[in-house]
Protein backbone atom coordinates (compact mmCIF):
# COMPACT_ATOMS: atom_id res chain seq x y z
CA UNK A 1 0.00 0.00 0.00
CA UNK A 2 1.68 3.71 -1.08
CA UNK A 3 1.60 6.02 1.85
CA UNK A 4 -0.96 8.19 -0.01
CA UNK A 5 -3.84 5.45 0.44
CA UNK A 6 -2.22 4.59 3.62
CA UNK A 7 -3.15 8.12 4.88
CA UNK A 8 -6.78 8.29 2.58
CA UNK A 9 -7.38 4.94 4.39
CA UNK A 10 -6.41 7.12 8.01
CA UNK A 11 -8.89 9.90 6.95
CA UNK A 12 -11.78 7.73 6.20
CA UNK A 13 -11.37 5.73 9.42
CA UNK A 14 -11.29 8.58 11.19
CA UNK A 15 -14.01 10.25 10.27
CA UNK A 16 -16.31 7.13 10.57
CA UNK A 17 -15.09 7.28 14.27
CA UNK A 18 -16.81 10.94 14.66
CA UNK A 19 -19.78 9.77 13.18
CA UNK A 20 -20.21 6.96 15.49
CA UNK A 21 -19.99 9.01 18.60
CA UNK A 22 -22.29 11.85 17.34
CA UNK A 23 -24.93 9.34 17.51
CA UNK A 24 -24.03 7.78 20.67
CA UNK A 25 -23.80 11.21 22.15
CA UNK A 26 -27.60 11.85 20.80
CA UNK A 27 -28.72 8.86 21.81
CA UNK A 28 -27.70 9.28 25.35
CA UNK A 29 -28.97 12.73 25.82
CA UNK A 30 -32.48 12.09 24.35
CA UNK A 31 -33.11 9.06 26.80
CA UNK A 32 -32.65 11.53 30.55
CA UNK A 33 -34.83 13.94 28.52
CA UNK A 34 -37.98 11.51 27.90
CA UNK A 35 -37.60 10.00 31.03
CA UNK A 36 -37.86 13.82 32.65
CA UNK A 37 -40.82 14.85 30.60
CA UNK A 38 -43.09 11.72 31.65
CA UNK A 39 -42.35 12.23 35.02
CA UNK A 40 -43.00 15.94 34.95
CA UNK A 41 -46.63 14.98 33.79
CA UNK A 42 -46.90 12.02 36.50
CA UNK A 43 -46.27 14.46 39.18
CA UNK A 44 -48.61 17.05 38.08
CA UNK A 45 -51.36 14.59 37.35
CA UNK A 46 -51.03 13.52 41.22
CA UNK A 47 -54.13 14.75 43.96
CA UNK A 48 -57.38 15.16 44.13
CA UNK A 49 -59.62 16.01 41.24
CA UNK A 50 -63.24 17.25 41.25
CA UNK A 51 -65.50 16.53 38.15
CA UNK A 52 -66.88 19.32 36.39
CA UNK A 53 -68.78 17.49 33.81
CA UNK A 54 -68.28 14.35 31.82
CA UNK A 55 -70.19 12.42 28.14
CA UNK A 56 -73.92 11.99 29.16
CA UNK A 57 -77.36 10.85 27.28
CA UNK A 58 -79.55 13.49 26.43
CA UNK A 59 -81.80 13.00 29.53
CA UNK A 60 -79.19 13.80 31.50
CA UNK A 61 -77.30 17.09 30.89
CA UNK A 62 -75.56 17.40 34.12
CA UNK A 63 -73.69 15.32 36.73
CA UNK A 64 -75.88 15.97 40.66
CA UNK A 65 -72.87 15.64 42.19
CA UNK A 66 -69.26 16.88 42.06
CA UNK A 67 -67.54 13.35 42.05
CA UNK A 68 -64.33 13.23 43.36
CA UNK A 69 -60.99 11.25 41.55
CA UNK A 70 -57.75 10.45 43.53
CA UNK A 71 -54.55 10.12 41.30
CA UNK A 72 -51.97 8.88 43.79
CA UNK A 73 -47.69 8.83 43.59
CA UNK A 74 -48.13 5.21 43.25
CA UNK A 75 -50.20 4.85 40.63
CA UNK A 76 -53.13 3.83 41.85
CA UNK A 77 -56.34 5.61 41.61
CA UNK A 78 -59.44 6.29 43.91
CA UNK A 79 -63.11 7.54 42.23
CA UNK A 80 -65.55 8.63 44.70
CA UNK A 81 -69.17 7.99 43.90
CA UNK A 82 -73.02 8.43 44.99
CA UNK A 83 -72.13 4.90 47.43
CA UNK A 84 -69.35 3.56 46.55
CA UNK A 85 -65.81 4.50 46.45
CA UNK A 86 -63.83 2.31 43.37
CA UNK A 87 -60.26 1.87 42.73
CA UNK A 88 -57.41 0.84 39.78
CA UNK A 89 -54.21 1.19 38.85
CA UNK A 90 -53.15 3.45 36.12
CA UNK A 91 -49.87 4.27 34.34
CA UNK A 92 -48.70 7.39 32.11
CA UNK A 93 -47.11 6.85 28.87
CA UNK A 94 -46.93 9.61 25.87
CA UNK A 95 -49.78 11.79 27.15
CA UNK A 96 -52.18 9.32 27.98
CA UNK A 97 -53.38 7.49 30.81
CA UNK A 98 -53.49 3.66 30.62
CA UNK A 99 -55.77 1.96 33.06
CA UNK A 100 -55.71 -1.37 34.42
CA UNK A 101 -58.57 -3.57 33.36
CA UNK A 102 -61.18 -3.78 35.81
CA UNK A 103 -62.52 -1.09 38.27
CA UNK A 104 -63.14 -2.73 42.34
CA UNK A 105 -65.76 -1.36 44.54
CA UNK A 106 -66.97 -1.04 48.17
CA UNK A 107 -70.28 -2.08 47.23
CA UNK A 108 -72.05 -4.22 44.68
CA UNK A 109 -75.38 -1.77 43.93
CA UNK A 110 -76.72 1.69 44.80
CA UNK A 111 -74.95 4.44 42.99
CA UNK A 112 -76.86 6.56 40.42
CA UNK A 113 -76.87 6.04 37.00
CA UNK A 114 -74.72 8.86 36.13
CA UNK A 115 -72.10 7.65 38.22
CA UNK A 116 -71.97 4.25 36.83
CA UNK A 117 -71.53 5.69 32.98
CA UNK A 118 -68.69 7.94 34.82
CA UNK A 119 -67.11 4.85 36.55
CA UNK A 120 -67.17 3.18 33.14
CA UNK A 121 -65.61 5.49 30.97
CA UNK A 122 -62.41 4.86 32.72
CA UNK A 123 -61.09 1.87 30.83
CA UNK A 124 -57.80 1.38 28.03
CA UNK A 125 -55.91 4.02 27.46
CA UNK A 126 -57.02 7.57 27.35
CA UNK A 127 -55.48 11.08 26.17
CA UNK A 128 -54.70 13.89 28.78
CA UNK A 129 -53.99 17.01 29.21
CA UNK A 130 -53.54 19.61 32.08
CA UNK A 131 -53.46 23.08 31.83
CA UNK A 132 -53.47 25.86 35.13
CA UNK A 133 -55.76 23.84 37.48
CA UNK A 134 -58.34 21.93 34.72
CA UNK A 135 -57.78 18.45 33.11
CA UNK A 136 -59.70 17.09 30.20
CA UNK A 137 -59.28 12.88 30.07
CA UNK A 138 -60.36 12.33 26.01
CA UNK A 139 -62.77 9.27 25.84
CA UNK A 140 -64.67 8.03 23.06
CA UNK A 141 -68.06 9.47 24.31
CA UNK A 142 -66.67 12.64 24.63
CA UNK A 143 -64.29 14.83 27.22
CA UNK A 144 -64.18 14.78 30.78
CA UNK A 145 -63.24 17.93 32.67
CA UNK A 146 -61.83 17.60 36.06
CA UNK A 147 -60.38 20.43 38.46
CA UNK A 148 -57.69 20.00 40.85
CA UNK A 149 -59.08 20.68 44.08
CA UNK A 150 -56.51 22.85 45.26
CA UNK A 151 -58.08 25.65 43.50
CA UNK A 152 -61.90 24.97 45.23
CA UNK A 153 -62.97 27.42 47.86
CA UNK A 154 -65.92 24.48 49.09
CA UNK A 155 -65.65 23.82 52.39
CA UNK A 156 -62.84 26.59 53.22
CA UNK A 157 -63.23 29.19 55.80
CA UNK A 158 -61.60 32.67 55.92
CA UNK A 159 -60.83 35.87 57.86
CA UNK A 160 -61.12 39.39 55.95
CA UNK A 161 -58.03 40.90 56.61
CA UNK A 162 -58.09 44.49 54.27
CA UNK A 163 -59.41 45.85 51.43
CA UNK A 164 -58.35 48.17 48.70
CA UNK A 165 -59.42 50.07 45.06
CA UNK A 166 -57.71 48.33 42.04
CA UNK A 167 -56.70 51.61 40.76
CA UNK A 168 -55.00 53.61 43.93
CA UNK A 169 -53.64 49.96 45.57
CA UNK A 170 -54.12 51.52 49.24
CA UNK A 171 -54.91 48.98 51.42
CA UNK A 172 -57.33 49.42 54.44
CA UNK A 173 -57.72 46.60 57.08
CA UNK A 174 -60.55 45.64 58.68
CA UNK A 175 -61.30 46.79 62.39
CA UNK A 176 -63.03 43.55 63.08
CA UNK A 177 -62.79 39.58 62.66
CA UNK A 178 -65.39 38.89 59.56
CA UNK A 179 -65.66 35.39 58.54
CA UNK A 180 -66.24 34.34 55.41
CA UNK A 181 -67.17 30.38 54.38
CA UNK A 182 -67.96 28.52 51.31
CA UNK A 183 -70.52 25.91 50.94
CA UNK A 184 -71.39 23.85 47.93
CA UNK A 185 -74.02 26.34 46.86
CA UNK A 186 -74.16 28.88 49.68
CA UNK A 187 -71.10 31.71 51.27
CA UNK A 188 -71.60 32.77 55.22
CA UNK A 189 -70.75 36.24 55.89
CA UNK A 190 -70.36 36.43 59.97
CA UNK A 191 -70.56 39.99 60.76
CA UNK A 192 -70.43 41.80 64.07
CA UNK A 193 -73.97 41.12 65.08
CA UNK A 194 -74.95 39.06 62.00
CA UNK A 195 -74.73 35.86 59.95
CA UNK A 196 -75.45 36.68 56.04
CA UNK A 197 -75.21 33.80 53.39
CA UNK A 198 -76.33 33.87 49.63
CA UNK A 199 -75.96 31.66 47.05
CA UNK A 200 -72.98 31.30 44.75
CA UNK A 201 -71.80 29.54 41.38
CA UNK A 202 -68.56 28.66 41.11
CA UNK A 203 -66.31 28.03 38.26
CA UNK A 204 -63.22 26.62 39.64
CA UNK A 205 -61.72 26.18 35.95
CA UNK A 206 -61.33 29.78 35.50
CA UNK A 207 -61.01 30.74 39.07
CA UNK A 208 -64.62 32.73 39.43
CA UNK A 209 -67.16 33.09 41.47
CA UNK A 210 -70.38 34.65 40.89
CA UNK A 211 -72.89 36.22 43.75
CA UNK A 212 -76.71 37.37 43.36
CA UNK A 213 -76.52 41.39 43.29
CA UNK A 214 -77.98 42.70 46.47
CA UNK A 215 -79.25 39.58 47.89
CA UNK A 216 -77.67 38.79 51.08
CA UNK A 217 -79.93 37.06 53.96
CA UNK A 218 -78.93 38.24 57.01
CA UNK A 219 -80.47 37.31 60.65
CA UNK A 220 -80.81 41.04 62.12
CA UNK A 221 -81.22 44.40 60.40
CA UNK A 222 -79.47 46.35 62.19
CA UNK A 223 -76.19 46.51 64.68
CA UNK A 224 -72.94 45.57 62.28
CA UNK A 225 -70.00 48.13 61.70
CA UNK A 226 -69.27 49.91 58.86
CA UNK A 227 -66.65 47.80 57.70
CA UNK A 228 -68.75 44.52 57.90
CA UNK A 229 -71.18 46.24 56.05
CA UNK A 230 -69.27 47.31 53.46
CA UNK A 231 -67.89 43.42 53.17
CA UNK A 232 -71.03 42.24 53.01
CA UNK A 233 -72.09 44.96 49.88
CA UNK A 234 -68.58 44.41 48.04
CA UNK A 235 -69.72 40.54 47.61
CA UNK A 236 -71.58 40.98 44.87
CA UNK A 237 -71.71 39.97 41.04
CA UNK A 238 -68.25 38.41 39.19
CA UNK A 239 -65.18 38.12 41.58
CA UNK A 240 -62.04 36.16 40.19
CA UNK A 241 -60.20 34.52 42.97
CA UNK A 242 -56.70 33.76 43.49
CA UNK A 243 -55.84 31.08 46.47
CA UNK A 244 -52.77 30.14 47.82
CA UNK A 245 -52.33 28.05 51.50
CA UNK A 246 -51.94 31.21 53.39
CA UNK A 247 -53.87 33.72 51.65
CA UNK A 248 -57.39 34.29 49.74
CA UNK A 249 -57.53 37.02 47.36
CA UNK A 250 -61.03 38.34 45.86
CA UNK A 251 -60.91 41.09 42.94
CA UNK A 252 -64.40 42.41 42.29
CA UNK A 253 -65.05 45.11 39.26
CA UNK A 254 -63.60 47.50 41.74
CA UNK A 255 -61.96 46.38 45.02
CA UNK A 256 -59.25 43.56 45.98
CA UNK A 257 -59.94 42.26 49.41
CA UNK A 258 -57.33 39.71 51.06
CA UNK A 259 -58.22 37.05 53.57
CA UNK A 260 -56.38 34.60 55.52
CA UNK A 261 -57.40 31.13 56.61
CA UNK A 262 -59.73 30.78 59.54
CA UNK A 263 -58.95 28.86 62.63
CA UNK A 264 -60.96 27.57 64.64
CA UNK A 265 -61.09 29.75 68.46
CA UNK A 266 -60.19 26.83 71.26
CA UNK A 267 -60.73 27.54 74.83
CA UNK A 268 -57.76 26.65 77.11
CA UNK A 269 -59.99 26.80 80.13
CA UNK A 270 -60.74 23.29 81.85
Amino acid sequence: MTRSKYLCFLSVLFLLGIACNKKTSNVNNNTPNENHLENTSTTSLVGTWTVLSFPLPEESKTATKPYQLVFNADQSMGLKLDINNCGTNYQTKDGYLVFEEGMSCTEACCDSKEAMILSNLFKGSLKYTIQNSTMTISTEQGPIKLVNNKNRLQGSSWVAVSYADLKEKQATKFSKKYVLSFDDSRIQLRLDANNCNTSIAYADQISMIELPMNSMGCTRKCCDSKDGLLLMNMLQGKISYSKEAKQLILKTASKEIIFTPYQEETSNKD
